[in-house]
């Protein structure tokens, strides 16, 4: 779900938004959500264990979030234990200042604690939520923790020597058009790659006007479409073509809404290629708080092969 299609009519709205924006069912965490017109603006997850110092550049990237927003203000929820949730999420309500208009929860799963209301307690009840039963209407997935929403962008198991320089050779076969001619076809599939097929993907990413061609394609439009495939190519990419996939997944990723396998991503290439031309993109996308309906004009701003 992404925030574009989020409308919130009550407070059990506003706690049962972090699990349908996120995937995944927040713990120990922090929650800032970005609230504007009755709409979900965006929303930010950091651990409730952040230090000090890191803490700080994730606020500014929040209030840099909120500007790019528009008129919203903020709300800060906090996901654990009440001893251990209350001085952080305070703490984060003060570095945001005034920019924080609605009241600040925390809760453990069982009870929720209105922050700056000491008597006031609110059971939860998720299940009242007309987003939570949304959400059970449509069937979307919600995991049960962060590992298993990134799951699928981190897994890797490559097939082998011989099955990369088979592949490798059929997609050097092809030729330079001929690679864009059926590129399309991979990226954008509806059925599930193949092992072999997600390779092949891989490798054709590799070329970089293949893969400033599906840079230029993708969109809030296309990117659910694309983001399994790419996921595939992940999960079997050699390591010359391994960053460029992981770039364009976590590109795939922030369009559709997937903000934990986003995070994974840019994580994964400060340790692949930090240099990486697709992944300093990606990374100031995300320093900037550039929200995805904005992105096709950040993306213009640069001169990527086969990009127009």
């Amino acid at each position: 779900m992404t925030t574009s299609s989020v409308r919130i009519t009550s407070r059990s709205d506003v706690l049962a938004l972090p699990s349908l924006l996120l995937g995944f069912r927040p713990e120990e965490s922090i929650v800032v959500l970005g609230i504007g017109d009755s709409c979900a603006k965006f929303c930010a997850r950091f651990d409730l264990s952040l230090p000090r110092a890191e803490l700080e550049g994730v606020v500014e990237q929040i209030l840099q979030a909120a500007a790019n927003s528009g008129h919203c203000g903020l709300t800060v929820l906090g996901y654990g234990e009440l001893h251990d949730a209350y001085p952080q999420v305070r703490q984060v309500a003060e570095l945001l200042g005034p920019t924080v208009t609605f009241p600040s929860l925390i809760t453990d799963g069982h009870t929720t604690w209105a922050v700056d209301e000491e008597e006031y307690v609110l059971q939860c009840d998720d299940p009242a939520s007309t987003l939570a039963a949304e959400a059970v209407y449509n069937g979307m997935p919600i995991t049960r923790g962060r590992r298993e929403a990134v799951a699928p962008v981190e897994l890797h198991e490559r097939l082998g020597a011989e099955t990369e320089e088979l592949c490798g050779d059929q997609v050097a076969g092809l030729g330079a058009a001929g690679r864009l001619d059926v590129l399309g076809a991979y990226v954008e599939s509806m059925e599930e790659l193949s092992p072999f097929d997600a390779l092949f993907l891989a490798l054709t990413l590799a070329d970089e006007e293949c893969a400033a061609a599906v840079l230029a394609r993708l969109s809030e439009a296309t990117a659910e479409a694309m983001w399994p495939n790419l996921a595939a190519a992940r999960r079997v990419a050699p390591p010359e073509a391994e960053a460029t996939v992981v770039a364009l997944l976590g590109f795939a990723s922030y369009l559709s809404g997937r903000g934990a396998a986003h995070s994974s991503c840019l994580q994964q290439l400060q340790r692949i290629n930090p240099r990486h031309p697709i992944g300093q993109l990606l990374v100031q996308v995300h320093r900037e708080a550039i929200p995805p309906r904005h992105f096709r004009s950040v993306l213009l701003g640069h001169a990527f092969r086969g990009v127009r």
